[in-house]
């Protein structure tokens, strides 16, 4: 028999054995690492640096947060990451509505009696999730409506606070 020993048990030829790791190196280079074709991240808008010193924390190494704003619908912005998402956790991508104060988190430096008050109660759409490439995980919250940098109004489209999880980077300096 001219095959590897043992192979001839699952029915494959060596050549079988043999040729895998190329096959499998071409598909992913052509499907990607979740074994879908690739697909261009969907645009996540404008960075807003204002927006990003209030809403994260001051400790967080450089460019592990990214603040951004877009006019899309936080719906249309969850169904598109959430379709790039291979195994999604329970809830995520899915639309919730918590008081504000949870909605953006207690680690910004922003005025939490002043944002409690431009919502007057009003609860935003939220929607959390998390993406894994390139050897790092990205955990986005939407939020909807948004305040503006002043906490002055509330917008309408989406914020998308990004989170980037194993990367390593100096501390940002805050003005």
């Amino acid at each position: 028999m001219g095959g590897c020993q043992g192979t001839e048990m699952v029915g494959l030829p060596y050549n079988a054995f043999v040729r895998w790791p190329a096959t499998v190196t071409a598909l992913s280079v052509t499907l990607g690492a979740a074994g879908l074709p690739a697909r261009a991240t969907p645009d996540l808008g404008t960075r807003d640096r204002t927006l990003e010193r209030q809403f994260t924390p001051i400790a967080a190494p450089d460019g592990a947060y990214v603040v951004s704003t877009v006019e899309t619908s936080i719906t249309q912005l969850a169904a598109e990451l959430g379709s790039r998402d291979v195994a999604p956790a329970p809830g995520a991508w899915q639309v919730t509505h918590p008081e504000a104060r949870e909605a953006f988190g207690q680690a910004g430096l922003y005025d939490r009696f002043r944002l409690a008050e431009l919502f007057g109660g009003q609860r935003p759409s939220v929607v959390r999730g998390s993406l894994a490439a390139g050897g790092y995980r990205t955990a986005y919250t939407l939020i909807s409506p948004y305040p503006d940098g002043t906490l002055s109004r509330l917008l309408h489209g989406t914020m998308v606070i990004q989170v980037r999880i194993g990367t390593a980077g100096a501390r940002r300096e805050r003005p």
